[in-house]
């Protein structure tokens, strides 16, 4: 059975957010000078280190510790947070603990709650997130994290404009989105109220492993991400 079958199959509720991350790249033709000196393009975004999930049950938080070194998050970089809870439309907290998060998208249903956070790092740059479970023995929970290098984007103009969620209750689709720039970093995130093991593929877009977790409210996310 196919990837996307098993979605069909296994997910009674799921959350699509479809993220868009656009920087205008810093270099632009310098006319005036004699010769004319034309700046070279920017890297393209890139990503640093590697991707994070982690997973609890009962309730229980998720820290994500980052890696160190050169591929550790520094000054400027942008860490996007993405997970959440199952639900049975309780009112336990969830979300980011680590302070300084700015939501860009959410969805706070009577199935799974989700959402998808962004931090610029400051001075001393974070090494772990914690996201909250809730602490109800009834849930499972999720979160992941990647960490966008900052030198290869402008986290000034962050562009939150581009966001668009949808809820369907079959294979995750995600909407149509509008990006503002070329080379822009577009990012889909998916939830579900299932304990699913085989959450197929997007095509076109690499993955960003997810998780899955079974409890007496299942929770599983994923996320993907292409450049255009």
């Amino acid at each position: 059975m196919t990837g996307s079958r098993l979605w069909i199959k296994n997910f009674q509720k799921i959350i699509a957010i479809a993220l868009m991350i656009a920087w205008i790249f810093i270099g632009v033709p310098r006319i005036w000078n004699f010769p004319p000196k034309i700046q070279e393009a920017q890297a393209a975004i890139a990503l640093r280190g590697t991707t994070k999930i982690g997973s609890a049950g009962n309730g229980g938080d998720v820290t994500l510790t980052f890696d160190t070194g050169g591929n550790a998050p520094q000054t400027g970089d942008v860490v996007i947070l993405f997970g959440g809870r199952g639900n049975t439309s309780d009112t336990q907290a969830w979300g980011p603990i680590t302070s300084g998060y700015t939501a860009i998208a959410t969805i706070d249903s009577t199935g799974p709650k989700f959402g998808v956070w962004y931090k610029v790092m400051g001075a001393t740059a974070d090494t772990t997130v914690t996201g909250e479970g809730g602490g109800s023995g009834a849930h499972g929970v999720a979160y992941g994290a990647y960490v966008i290098d900052g030198s290869t984007i402008d986290s000034a103009i962050f562009d939150q404009t581009a966001v668009s969620t949808g809820q369907v209750t079959q294979v995750p689709n995600g909407p149509a989105i509008v990006t503002q720039t070329d080379g822009a970093l577009v990012v889909t995130h998916a939830a579900g109220g299932t304990n699913d093991m085989s959450r197929g593929t997007v095509s076109g877009y690499t993955l960003i492993p997810g998780a899955s977790v079974n409890e007496t409210n299942d929770f599983a996310s994923e996320a993907a991400y292409t450049t255009v």
